[in-house]
């Protein structure tokens, strides 16, 4: 799986994050959509599926032409990924070792007016804009975003969320899958923040956002030339009962602890 890809993988574990809060444990559904990343002039299109079923978490990604699943424990704080064409899976600890500092993040978002549904839901456009300096190699680069979400804001008057929401809130977690041996991209972690500013303020129905990136240093400059964008968008959405089985490891698959 390339960068655009990994960086895509824990940009939308926060967005769907917010979906898993916003149901708290009393019911399961499913939603099914579409993604995107552009970055260096190319962009890669994926479909998406998630299934919620109390703290249990499904994520399945189809992009150019494999398939993967990522399994997400909350009580555990584990996430398992999958390759169903390798039929390998690896488990690590969903950690909050790649967590920025949230002090210096400067975040705004402002209601533009539009609404869309999405099966019962009720989504409300929104104008996003944040940045926050982050170090990245020998220098700090502040990351700057900017774009539209989409909130369904009802899911926050919820009053069964509280134990979920304490474990994303927490100052210690990290929504972002680290990958072993790599640095965890800045963008990530920006948006694992903007991310928890988010879940206060409702569901993710939908996101368009891009990166830019100010800095003197070499890796600014660098950044600054390969722009990246990324999109994500739920199109259905079902409230059918989930068997558990759908949030296992798949019988004969190798297993990986990390």
């Amino acid at each position: 799986m390339n960068c655009s890809s990994r960086l895509l993988e824990s940009l939308l574990v926060v967005a769907v994050s917010a979906a898993f809060l916003s149901f708290g444990v009393r019911a399961d559904f499913s939603l099914s959509g579409r993604s995107s990343v552009m970055a260096m002039n190319m962009t890669q299109a994926g479909r998406e599926g998630l299934m919620v079923k109390e703290h249990w978490m499904r994520r399945d990604l189809t992009e150019q032409g494999r398939s993967y699943s990522y399994l997400y424990d909350l009580k555990s704080k584990e996430v398992t990924l999958i390759d169903h064409l390798m039929r390998t899976a690896e488990v690590r600890a969903l950690a909050s070792h790649g967590r920025a500092q949230s002090s210096n993040l400067h975040f705004s978002i402002k209601p533009m007016g539009r609404q869309a549904p999405l099966g019962d839901w009720i989504c409300e456009e929104f104008a996003l804009s944040a940045s926050m300096p982050v170090v990245w190699g020998q220098e700090t680069v502040t990351v700057v975003l900017d774009g539209q979400v989409w909130l369904d804001r009802k899911a926050t008057e919820r009053k069964e969320l509280a134990p979920f929401m304490k474990v994303v809130e927490n100052e210690d977690f990290f929504a972002g899958v680290p990958t072993p041996g790599r640095a965890v991209a800045p963008q990530v972690k920006v948006f694992n923040e903007v991310g928890r500013k988010l879940l206060g303020r409702g569901m993710v129905c939908a996101t368009d956002v891009q990166f830019k990136f100010e800095g003197n240093g070499p890796m600014a400059d660098l950044a600054r030339r390969t722009p990246t964008r990324v999109g994500m968008a739920y199109e259905t959405q079902t409230d059918k009962d989930l068997p558990d089985t759908s949030f296992v490891i798949p019988a004969g698959y190798r297993i990986n602890r990390r």
